[in-house]
């Protein structure tokens, strides 16, 4: 079906002005410059030996511990191999094929197994560096060497092969899609005269690329579709199997998704924040110069391929100006019980992707200055932006719908080549991290929804919308700009009413009433019970709930781990459902014929047994007496199929499960369209060891916090210094000073932030990055009363004034002044008047 173009190895990867496969020593000043990068690996690593084994920690209490000791010690293994055997292909060196050879056997006499959790994401890139580094030691392995490795391979690939074919015909091409079928793909096209499935194998790759990879990898304006993190890999694998491909068959998957390779610098262009220098760190401070999280040499190799693709001269030169172009790319994660280090190989691939005789397209992209990205599949992006240059004053604001595991509401600045804010790791953000964004009771908005971009010459308004507030986002342009942020509280949806012999709340099905956690809240064991009524049928569009805690519903959406939630999550029978922080969802009903709309309901669920090995954990959910339970060990202790689908598990594992949120009654805590129009009439929580709560709304809310007080949380990189009217912030040399323009008693407080590990998958984690797990220092700006509040960023040196009166406040920058008032209702928060010079 397939016909090789060439028979003999190396055939899968060349360097583009490479046609016969020579991998001569480079004569270009940049490959060599990147294949001694590429040695300066080898030889840091070179006194390193291969590990035995993959360690084994089946029992561990961290969230997926042992997919990830076995995930990193693939990552590393096969980050070496590759640059081993890269290395030795161009420079014959015997001591780099030597420890090609000692990690390659090693790592393909290691078990692969749903038992060491081998998820088809650490499989993957084993399929991966097998086929590069047999297909480039062809001729120096053994007979017994290579087909040890081949049969290795081979077992990986029959394992996972029915994963490929069941999806062959999607249309999803994120990047968990694309790492997959890549590398898989690479692997197929290695084995095609070797192995009689091969040509199946690859038949089902090429169809998976495209109907999903190749016109759906990225969105209309190259936005990434696993989230921002991951666009350097979305678009790198996508290459790999792509150019293996045209190498080995010549199917040419470019010619015919042209727009493939055009679309993904728009988006990058307005995530790159240009530094004044490029420094060769390990590791850069996050946020340094691309504005998603991730750092130049993450991104150089993509960078460069598409720079040549579509004939970007400026960006051509930016991947070149990256000093680490070609060095391991090394995230600094690893996990307790092993030593390995996540890491990609980028050197073979930014080697082969360099074209010497680039020439650049003619003319100057021109775009935009502000805009936003708003079909993101994890959230929704705004970014403000002064000029193009390095004295950018840049605002990135992420926007997060509730959907997803990676999303949460962020506002970044850049300063003139400088981040001024960065996320942080904080116990109220887990699983993710915490950004700079609004609060309210000191819960994070984690929801953000992006309703707009307006642009003027004289200035751009981002406004967003969170479930208790609308928040803007103005940038004043200028020899000088400014930066505002306005935050306004929206009216609540819970009001306490009389009726006959009861009081209770009612909810709009717009709110929910909001609880601290902290007092009252037992993860392990506790009893709730509720009296309840709907006042009108439930929307089985959406989850509609009753009690929740945790970022997240059921299994339907938000991160899902660590959540507890009471409601209608699928049809109009009501469920009680906890997810552990392996994912693992159990559930109980009682039937939809039980609930009446407008008939009071006495409800009670209790768990326990949770968080303590050797438990019997259960849930239990009683409706007016009808009592429905769960405590098969099977169900809480993933045996047989765990939580990713692995066979792994032979004896029951603990379930384990912490909230981190705040309690929420009526609606999900930061999840929404889940608020249920319906009356409360108690609220009645016991835990052990945890103080009752026990809220009757005879005297109010009692203790409620979402009308708590209003808030930013500002996550600094430099602090300079805080009073209670001013924060400076630095920027490099530069001083960014924030100041309140409006708001009741608007001031600042500064506070330490403890160290709080993730609580999503690889929470396991140990940083190898200095400081990483030191606390953090932040700032919120909060008003105690107030429902609106505005804050200037601005340069020290520009010496911008503010003055404030009923209606709303003056900027003065220089010689010119500019007029808001502010709107305590309606659609926007700030309503521009006039500007004078």
């Amino acid at each position: 079906m397939y016909q090789l173009l060439r028979k003999e190895h190396p055939r899968l990867f060349r360097a583009v002005d490479d046609s016969d496969y020579r991998f001569a020593a480079p004569k270009d000043g940049v490959r060599k410059r990147i294949l001694n990068n590429m040695i300066d690996d080898c030889v840091l690593y070179e006194a390193q030996k291969p590990w035995k084994k993959i360690p084994l920690r089946p029992d561990s209490p961290y969230p997926y511990h042992q997919l990830y000791l076995t995930f990193y010690t693939g990552m590393q293994a096969t980050a070496l191999i590759e640059n081993y055997a890269f290395v030795w292909r161009v420079t014959q060196d015997q001591r780099w094929l030597k420890r090609a050879k000692d990690w390659l056997l090693a790592a393909s006499s290691w078990e692969h197994s749903d038992r060491v959790e081998e998820h088809f994401y650490t499989a993957n890139r084993y399929m991966q560096a097998f086929a590069l580094s047999l297909d480039l030691l062809d001729g120096v392995l053994t007979k017994k060497e290579k087909d040890q490795v081949i049969s290795c391979l081979i077992q990986m690939m029959k394992r996972w092969w029915p994963d490929v074919e069941k999806d062959r015909f999607s249309t999803n091409g994120h990047h968990h899609a694309v790492v997959d079928n890549g590398h898989f793909g690479v692997a197929a096209l290695y084995l095609l005269d070797k192995c009689p499935e091969a040509e199946q194998w690859l038949s089902a790759v090429i169809d998976r690329f495209r109907h999903g990879v190749m016109p759906h990898g990225c969105g209309a304006d190259g936005e990434p579709g696993d989230g921002p993190g991951f666009w350097p890999w979305e678009n790198l694998w996508m290459f790999q199997f792509a150019d293996a491909l045209r190498n080995g068959v010549g199917i040419d998957l470019y010619s015919e998704f042209p727009e493939r390779v055009k679309r993904p610098l728009t988006w990058f262009r307005y995530h790159w924040a240009a530094p004044r220098k490029i420094t060769d760190h390990l590791y850069y401070p996050a946020n340094t110069n691309v504005l998603m999280g991730s750092q130049l040499d993450a991104c150089s190799p993509t960078i460069l391929r598409l720079a040549q693709d579509v004939g970007d001269a400026e960006f051509f030169q930016a991947a070149l100006s990256d000093p680490r172009l070609g060095r391991l790319y090394r995230f600094g994660a690893g996990v307790k019980g092993s030593s390995a280090e996540c890491m990609v190989s980028y050197g073979p691939y930014a080697y082969c992707f360099y074209d010497p005789a680039f020439v650049p397209a003619r003319g100057k992209i021109v775009l935009p200055l502000s805009r936003t990205f708003m079909k993101a599949h994890y959230g929704e992006m705004g970014l403000l932006r002064s000029s193009w240059d390095n004295d950018a004053v840049i605002a990135c604001v992420s926007g997060y719908k509730g959907g997803g595991a990676h999303g949460f509401c962020n506002v970044h600045v850049q300063w003139a080549g400088y981040p001024v804010l960065r996320t942080i790791t904080a116990e109220e953000g887990k699983p993710v991290s915490c950004g700079s964004l609004p609060c309210v009771g000191n819960q994070n908005e984690v929801v953000a929804f992006l309703n707009g971009l307006e642009t003027r010459p004289q200035c751009d308004r981002l406004s967003v919308r969170s479930i208790r507030t609308d928040h803007e986002y103005w940038l004043l342009h200028g020899p000088s700009p400014v930066l505002l942020l306005a935050l306004r509280r929206k009216p609540r949806g819970v009001k306490v009413v009389r009726e006959e012999d009861r009081v209770f709340a009612r909810l709009k099905g717009r709110d929910f009433l909001q609880y601290d956690r902290l007092p009252h809240f037992n993860s392990r064991a506790g009893e709730l019970r509720l009296s309840f009524r709907l006042n009108k049928p439930v929307d089985t569009r959406h989850p509609q709930v009753l009690f929740n805690t945790g970022f997240g519903v059921g299994k339907l959406m938000g991160t899902r781990v660590n959540t507890f939630t009471l409601g209608f999550l699928k049809d109009e029978a009501l469920t009680f459902c906890v997810n552990s922080q392996r994912n693992t969802s159990v559930s109980v009903s009682v039937p939809k014929e039980k609930i009446r709309v407008g008939h009071w309901h006495e409800v009670v669920i209790r768990w326990g047994g949770f968080n303590r090995a050797g438990d019997r954990p259960f849930i239990e959910l009683a409706l007016d007496g009808t009592v429905s339970r769960c405590d098969d060990p099977v169900a809480f202790g993933e045996l047989g199929v765990d939580s990713q689908r692995l066979q792994s598990r032979t004896t029951p594992r603990t379930f384990y499960i912490q909230s981190v949120t705040a309690l929420a009654f009526g609606g999900a805590m930061q999840m929404p369209d889940t608020g249920l129009a319906c009356d409360l009439a108690l609220i009645d929580l016991k835990c052990p060891g945890r103080k009752r709560l026990r809220i009757d709304f005879s005297d109010g809310l009692g203790m409620e916090t979402g009308s708590g007080r209003l808030g930013w949380k500002f996550n600094p990189v430099d602090l300079r210094g805080v009073d209670t009217s001013l924060v400076r912030f630095g920027a490099g040399k530069r001083v960014v000073v924030v100041q309140p323009a409006f708001g009741e008693a608007v001031h600042f407080e500064q506070e330490v932030v403890p160290f709080a590990p993730s609580g999503l998958a690889a929470g396991s984690l140990k940083s190898f990055i200095a400081g990483a797990q030191n606390d953090a220092v932040r700032v919120q700006a909060v008003t105690e009363k107030g429902d609106v509040m505005v804050l200037v960023f601005s340069e020290q040196r520009a010496k911008v004034t503010v003055e404030r009166d009923d209606q709303g406040f003056y900027i003065r920058v220089g010689e010119v002044t500019h007029r808001f008032d502010v709107k305590k209702r309606g659609k926007t928060i700030l309503e521009r008047m006039n500007h004078t010079a």
